[in-house]
Parts: structure tokens; C-alpha cells; sequence
């Protein structure tokens, strides 16, 4: 898992390298993305503990995303839908724009139930704090919020996925908040 996070950091900074198109009237910007900030938006995340979908404290960091969002003038969004009777919702933040944006920035905020692959028998029925798993990926895209030159915000539209991580338990599919965004 470390990998897979390793490359979406690495992606994103690439996609921070793009140069994108300015008119004549903008003055170039250069985003400044803070790992500092992005940590303690992680570390906010995991302060609510584990948040599997569904949860209380699923709610609460869905409150977090959308506040902070907010805060950065970014319009949100709820996508809301339900699988296996479970409430979800997927947070859309797009930037003054009436069009749909080209690049979509994706993470979920989800996590497991429990730690049903840890290498560790006895961690296996434990939950989930979801630190590298889902708060990292939110963490990065909340920093890019503010970080992204605001001439090209409404290009990007920035989406947290609900009920992601739960593939493979108790009949739940892998990436179902993205499978629904995509769908609708």
C-alpha cells in the first residue's frame, strides 16, 4: 500500500509541473504545496479514528473535507447514495465553474472495517486507522486546493470517495464511490 501512495504523491506533484495556459491579464503563480499543512490534515482525519462508511466518524471527517473546502471558497457538492443499506456519500469540490472540469484529483476517505490482510494474525480483526490508506490521499488533495493556481481551479474538480475500502467484506464491492461517481 505504501507503493500505491508513494505513486499517487508522485502523480500529483507531476501534474503540479504541467504547465497550463495563462492569458495575457494573468500574473503567473507558482503553488507552493505544503507537506506540513497536508500532514496535519492528515493527522485531523485520523484524529476521528477509524472511519469505515456509515460510521460517526465517517460523518465527522466528511464535515472536515467540506469546512476546509469550503474555507478555501471551493463549492461543494454531496454526492449521496446507498449500498447494502449503508448511506454514502462522495464530497465534489469544483471552482466557479458551470462546465465540466478536464482533470478530476480523486482519494478516498474511507477505511476498512478491520485489518482482515494484516501480515499480523491478531491485528486481522482490529479496525482500520487509515493514516497511509485514505487520509494521506485526502490530505494531498486538500493542500492542492489551496495550492493550485487559482486561474486553472476550474479545470480540476477535486473528489473524495465514500465506500472504497471495504471490498470483500460482507459482500461489499471494491471502489464503490468511484464506480457510482463515474456512473453518474
Amino acid at each position: 500500500m505504501v507503493v500505491k501512495h508513494m505513486r499517487v504523491a508522485i502523480l500529483c506533484l507531476f501534474l503540479l509541473s504541467i504547465p497550463f495556459p495563462l492569458l495575457p491579464s494573468q500574473n503567473p503563480h507558482s503553488p507552493i504545496f505544503n507537506g506540513s499543512n497536508a500532514y496535519e490534515h492528515l493527522t485531523a482525519q485520523t484524529d476521528f479514528g477509524p472511519r469505515p462508511p456509515g460510521s460517526e466518524n465517517l460523518s465527522l471527517c466528511r464535515q472536515y473535507i467540506v469546512d476546509t473546502l469550503e474555507t478555501y471558497n471551493w463549492t461543494v457538492t454531496l454526492q449521496n447514495f446507498t449500498y447494502k443499506d449503508v448511506d454514502c456519500v462522495n464530497i465534489i469540490g469544483t471552482w466557479a465553474s458551470e462546465e465540466s472540469s478536464p482533470y478530476v484529483f480523486g482519494a478516498h476517505y474511507d477505511t476498512r472495517p478491520f485489518a482482515d490482510n494484516d501480515p499480523d494474525v491478531n491485528n486481522r480483526n482490529e479496525p482500520v486507522l487509515g493514516a497511509n490508506d485514505g487520509a494521506s490521499g485526502v490530505g494531498v488533495l486538500l493542500e492542492l486546493a489551496i495550492a493550485l493556481p487559482i486561474e486553472i481551479r476550474s479545470s480540476v474538480e477535486l473528489v473524495f470517495f465514500d465506500a472504497e475500502d471495504s471490498g470483500n467484506i460482507d459482500g461489499w464491492d471494491w471502489i464503490v464511490g468511484s464506480t457510482y461517481y463515474v456512473d453518474q
